[in-house]
C-alpha cells in the first residue's frame, strides 16, 4: 500500500469514528463495530459479482415456496450467499433508512454467517448506535413518557411491496381506557400470514381475514399470552449512564519524548515532513515552499484545514515551537532520566524546577510540555483533580477508558453500580452530569425463544475455514 492509499484509509476511518462511533463508544470500544463489519465487507464483495443471478433464484424459490435457499450457493460458488436485494454499496442509496436496510441486509445472510453475525453481537451493536441521542429515541420518549402508545402490533416480514425488513403497527391515543393507563401491550404477529401465489416484488405474504380476527382480539383482549405481552410505560426506558475511571500517568523526560514539542499536535506529521523536506527554513522563510507543500498534499491526499495550512506556513509559529524545545531541554537536563510514577508529585517538583530554572511558561506551554513527557501506566497512581475541604479527593478520568452503561428505568442507579461495575473496575465512579434517559423497544427480547449456540471451538474452525476458503478469491478481485 503506498503512502497516498494508506492516507486515505486512515482519513476514511477516522472519520467515519468522529462523525458516527466517538459519541457513541469510547475509543477502546471502536472495535466492537469496526470488526463485524471488516468482516462483512470481505464477504460482501465476493457476493458483489453473482448478486443479480443469485436474486433471480432467490424470486424463483420465493414464487414456488421453496423454503430451502441452498441452492444460492451454486450460485455464488461460495458455502455462502445473501439473497437481501442491497449491498453495502446499495445501503447508501437510502441514508434515511440505513438502520432498517441494514437489518434487511444481515437478515439475508445463510445460516453459517448467521452465526458469525451472532457471535459479534452486531445486531445489539445496531441498536447502540440508532439509540444514542437519536432523534427517533426522542420521539419514542415523547410518546411514551405521555403515555400515547396503546399498543405496538409486530407484522410478518414481507408484507409490503417495496421492502422485505420488520414492520410495526403502532397503535396511538390521547384517550386511553383506564386499563390501558401506563401500559403498553406488545402483540407478536410475525407468525399469522400465508404466502402468496405468486410474489409482488418483496411482498410474498399476506394475511387472511382470519388472521386479521386474531391479532384484533388479541388486541382487544388486552391479556398476556405467547403472543401478547404487557408492560409498564417504564419498562422500555433505561438511564444511559457515563462511567469514568482515573487517569493514571507516568512521566519521564527523554530526547525521543520532547523531541515532539517541535510540532503542533493537530499537524505533527505535516511538520515533520516540512521540516526533514526544508531543513532551518522552516524558521526563515518556508511561504518560498508553498508550492510544493501543496503539491504533497494533493499527491498524498492529505486533508488540512486553512487555519492548519495557516500556522504551517507561519515561521513564529515554528519558532515558537522551537523555543518551548529548548525549554523542555533544560528540563531534560534538570530531570534526567528519573521516572515518576506519581504524576500529582511530579506536577510540584515541575513547577519547582520552573521557578530554579527562572523560565516562565503558560498554561498552554506547560500543558503541552507535560503531555510530551506522560504516558498512561496502569501501574502509576492516580492523577488528582481536586482535594476537598472535608478530604474528598477527586479524580481526573481517563477518556480512553470510559463507557457507557444503561439502566433499567426501574433500577436503583447506584445499586446496579455497585452490583455491576464496582466488581469489575472498583476505581470506577459515575459522572451524573452526563446521565440521559432513553426509550428502547426490541421485540426479539421480548418475544426471543432460545436456541443453544453451537460451541465456540466449532464456530471459530468454520470462521477460519471460511475466511480461509475466500481469501484467494477476494484477492483476485482487489
Amino acid at each position: 500500500m503506498n503512502q497516498k492509499v494508506h492516507n486515505q484509509t486512515v482519513n476514511l476511518i477516522w472519520s467515519i469514528a468522529d462523525d458516527v462511533l466517538r459519541d457513541v463508544y469510547t475509543r477502546g470500544k471502536y472495535r466492537d463495530i469496526i470488526l463485524p463489519f471488516t468482516v462483512l465487507r470481505r464477504l460482501d464483495v465476493l457476493l458483489v459479482p453473482t448478486k443479480e443471478e443469485a436474486l433471480k433464484t432467490y424470486q424463483f424459490l420465493q414464487d414456488n415456496g421453496i423454503d430451502n435457499k441452498s441452492a444460492l450457493t451454486g450460485v455464488t460458488k461460495l458455502p455462502f450467499y445473501n439473497f437481501s436485494k442491497f449491498t453495502f454499496e446499495t445501503l447508501l442509496y437510502d441514508p434515511s433508512n440505513i438502520v432498517a436496510n441494514l437489518e434487511n441486509y444481515l437478515d439475508g445472510f445463510s445460516d453459517n454467517v448467521q452465526e458469525i453475525i451472532s457471535k459479534f453481537k452486531l445486531r445489539n451493536q445496531l441498536q447502540t448506535m440508532e439509540e444514542a441521542g437519536s432523534g427517533e429515541s426522542e420521539i419514542r420518549r415523547f410518546i411514551i413518557e405521555h403515555d400515547y402508545l396503546e399498543a405496538i402490533i409486530g407484522l410478518p416480514k414481507n408484507m409490503f411491496y417495496n421492502t422485505g425488513i420488520n414492520t410495526y403497527i403502532w397503535v396511538l391515543s390521547n384517550r386511553k381506557p383506564e386499563h390501558r393507563k401506563g401500559k403498553v401491550q406488545l402483540i407478536d404477529a410475525s407468525d399469522y400470514y400465508v404466502k402468496m401465489r405468486k410474489s409482488l416484488g418483496d411482498k410474498s405474504y399476506e394475511f387472511t381475514a382470519e388472521h386479521i380476527d386474531i391479532i384484533t382480539n388479541l388486541y382487544l383482549d388486552f391479556k398476556e399470552n405467547d403472543k401478547s405481552k404487557i408492560f409498564d410505560n417504564s419498562d422500555f426506558g433505561y438511564h444511559k449512564i457515563t462511567v469514568e475511571r482515573p487517569l493514571c500517568l507516568k512521566v519521564q523526560f527523554t530526547p525521543e519524548a520532547i523531541e515532539k514539542i517541535k510540532f503542533i499536535d493537530a499537524i505533527s506529521e505535516e511538520m515533520q515532513w516540512c521540516l526533514e523536506r526544508f531543513g532551518d527554513d522552516v524558521y526563515t522563510n518556508l511561504k518560498q515552499h508553498k508550492e510544493l507543500i501543496e503539491k504533497h498534499f494533493e499527491v498524498n491526499d492529505i486533508s488540512i484545514t486553512p487555519a492548519n495550512k495557516k500556522k504551517l506556513l507561519d515561521v513564529t509559529v515554528w519558532k515558537k515551537q522551537q523555543e518551548l524545545y529548548k525549554i523542555a531541554f533544560k528540563l531534560l537536563e534538570h530531570f534526567g532520566d528519573e521516572v515518576f510514577m506519581d504524576f500529582n508529585h511530579f506536577s510540584k517538583l515541575f513547577d519547582k524546577a520552573l521557578k530554579t530554572l527562572d523560565i516562565k511558561l503558560g498554561a498552554p506551554e506547560k500543558k503541552q510540555i507535560i503531555n510530551a513527557v506522560s504516558v498512561r501506566d496502569e501501574n502509576a497512581q492516580k492523577v488528582i483533580k481536586k482535594k476537598e475541604k472535608d478530604g474528598t479527593i477527586s479524580y481526573e478520568p481517563d477518556a480512553e477508558l470510559r463507557d457507557t452503561e444503561s439502566i433499567p428505568l426501574k433500577d436503583d442507579i447506584e445499586a446496579y453500580f455497585e452490583a455491576e461495575v464496582l466488581p469489575h473496575v472498583e476505581d470506577a465512579w459515575i459522572d451524573h452530569s452526563k446521565t440521559t434517559v432513553g426509550y428502547e423497544i426490541s421485540f426479539t427480547k421480548y418475544f426471543y425463544t432460545f436456541t443453544p449456540l453451537r460451541e465456540l471451538d466449532d464456530i471459530a474452525k468454520d470462521i477460519k475455514a471460511l475466511m480461509d476458503e475466500t481469501q484467494n478469491q477476494l484477492s483476485e478481485i482487489l
